[in-house]
């Protein structure tokens, strides 16, 4: 039972005025997806670069956490990634 941890980025498009999350793309490294973000939210209105920590056997998250925030993002982003 080891801890895995991975990498993604979270763009999000706006549909009907509002926020709402775009396909997450995968990234390597930290650096990684810190620049696909930072790039991805010129093109769109929001991108965040996720540290996604899970068991990797079971899947079971461990932790979610933003590493940056580019452009915009809906105000409750950072409670819905810790389900709360």
């Amino acid at each position: 039972m080891g801890m895995k941890t991975s990498y993604v980025v979270q763009p999000f498009e706006l549909h009907r005025k509002r926020l709402r999350p775009a396909r997450q793309e995968a990234a390597q490294t930290e650096s990684g997806a810190l620049k696909k973000a930072e790039n991805l939210a010129k093109r769109m209105p929001g991108a965040a670069a996720l540290r996604i920590v899970a068991d990797d056997e079971t899947g079971e998250l461990e932790s979610a956490t933003i590493l940056e925030a580019f452009g915009e993002v809906p105000d409750d982003f950072a409670e819905s990634l810790q389900g709360g």
